[in-house]
Parts: C-alpha cells; sequence; structure tokens
C-alpha cells in the first residue's frame, strides 16, 4: 500500500506541473487578446495593400532585438480600420518578429490606423497621405 502511494504521488507531481507550465504558457500566448488595444505595441510597416474584402499588412517589431510576433487585434469602424499588433521575446519564443496579415474588412477602407493603448497613428489613406 505504501509503495503504490508513493508511486502515485511520483507520478503525480510531473503531471501537475507540465499541467501548469502549459496554462502560464497559452495564457501569455493569448490571454493578452482579452485586453484589446490595452495589450497592443506598435510596429515597423513595409506595406499596406487594400482592398474591397480586406487589408494586408507586412512589418515587423521595432525593437533592437526583435520579439516574436504573437498576434494583432483588429476593430473596423466607418471605414477606419484601427490595428494593434503584440510581440512576446518569451512567449514569442518559437516566432520571428516579422508579420505578414490580412485584416477581413466588411467595407471600404479609407483610412488604417495602429492603435496602442498610448496612442494611435495614420499608416494608409485613400488619399495618399501616410503618417
Amino acid at each position: 500500500m505504501r509503495k503504490r502511494t508513493l508511486f502515485l504521488k511520483i507520478l503525480l507531481v510531473p503531471i501537475v506541473l507540465a499541467a501548469v507550465l502549459l496554462i502560464v504558457f497559452f495564457t501569455g500566448r493569448y490571454g493578452w487578446k482579452m485586453f484589446g488595444f490595452h495589450a497592443c505595441e506598435s510596429a515597423d510597416i513595409e506595406s499596406v495593400e487594400v482592398t474591397a474584402d480586406g487589408v494586408r499588412i507586412t512589418g515587423c517589431d521595432p525593437s533592437l532585438v526583435p520579439d516574436g510576433f504573437l498576434g494583432y487585434h483588429a476593430e473596423e469602424t466607418n471605414g477606419i480600420l484601427y490595428v494593434g499588433f503584440r510581440f512576446s521575446g518569451l512567449f514569442g519564443m518559437f516566432e520571428t518578429g516579422r508579420f505578414d496579415i490580412t485584416v477581413p474588412t466588411d467595407s471600404g477602407i479609407r483610412e488604417v490606423y495602429i492603435k496602442t493603448s498610448r496612442d494611435e497613428y495614420l499608416i494608409w489613406s485613400i488619399d495618399g497621405i501616410s503618417g
């Protein structure tokens, strides 16, 4: 009976530890999406292409040592698309800092802004003016 209890403890400890590590990793990697633009950062934008059904944006992390790209958050309001990006050195360790995303849109887009927790700035306009 004593050997069986010891065996269960030895087996249970690594399983619980692995479960906790997985929960922490996935919370760090995907949990930021619950906070919307409050968890978003800016990015160096290389190109913006607007079509009738989406906006394609390519770019990279602006840091000196790039963090891995985790994803983006986007909202469309009255022909204006707001996009925020998320990078992480720890939780994005399997990714590069580069991204090539296509944000689906419902209507014609007139302007595209990068939005972060602190500010927003224009990166594309139908008039050809960008910040």
